[in-house]
């Protein structure tokens, strides 16, 4: 997922539940153009803030860790 579609889940959520971008501004403590931003895409807006948004809107995500790569050998140096 990318910052544009999760922006257009964060619409769409908006959108069923039939709020406006100022109304869910205030239910999440952000501002108007914040959300525009988030909703537009923009790759660069604050996750702690997209996150409360969409957890206000009841989008769910979930983070899979797909390293696969081995742990680092300590290299017995202290730092």
């Amino acid at each position: 997922m990318n910052s544009l579609q999760f922006g257009q889940i964060i619409r769409q959520a908006r959108k069923a539940v039939d709020l406006t971008q100022s109304e869910v501004a205030a239910l999440c403590g952000v501002s108007v153009p914040f959300l525009s931003h988030l909703e537009g895409g923009k790759p660069t807006v604050q996750l702690n803030k997209a996150l409360h948004v969409a957890a206000q809107l009841g989008v769910a995500l979930t983070v899979q860790n797909s390293v696969t790569a081995e742990p680092r050998k300590k290299s017995g140096k202290q730092r």
